[in-house]
């Protein structure tokens, strides 16, 4: 069995390098009425890779667009993590893509100031487990799993 990566076992801030996966589908009404249609959400799970403390944030779809929203409310509450670790779905290729070219645009000289000095410095790591090697994924997949069995015991099985 080889070494932990190094970010695992280094103290460092809570939520500082965190993983995260997607859960679901649940289905949750649309309103508090009786005949109330059901819609599909998903589950957002943000795992801290030191500490392993659970973040949870409901999405809408599985969509970039959707993890995007995920991601800034996870940071608005816990702050920006300096690694993130992921499996390979398009949600997460996509906003890494994003958050690259975003990058990019901050760094470029003619935009430069001293907020996007800032802010082009706090790039964030993005690494993700290879497609062959589900088991890379074990932290956050027993989140996974640990988040999909509290709630279909609160919620039934309706989803």
């Amino acid at each position: 069995m080889s070494d932990l990566p190094a970010d695992r076992v280094t103290s460092s801030g809570v939520f500082n390098t965190v993983q995260t996966d997607f859960a679901g589908p649940f289905f949750v009404k649309a309103s508090k009425l009786r005949n109330a249609k059901l819609l599909k959400a998903y589950l957002c799970v943000f795992v801290c890779s030191v500490l392993k403390a659970v973040h949870l944030e409901v999405v809408g779809n599985l969509s970039t667009k959707g993890f995007l929203a995920a991601l800034t409310r996870f940071t608005s509450r816990r702050g920006l993590p300096s690694t993130i670790r992921s499996d390979c779905g398009t949600n997460y290729v996509g906003t890494n893509k994003h958050l690259n070219d975003v990058q990019k645009f901050l760094s470029d000289s003619n935009i430069q100031d001293s907020l996007c000095d800032e802010t082009s410095q706090r790039g964030i790591k993005w690494y993700f487990n290879p497609p062959g090697a589900p088991h890379f994924g074990g932290l956050f997949e027993s989140a996974v799993k640990s988040a999909k069995s509290l709630l279909s015991r609160i919620m039934g099985n309706k989803g």
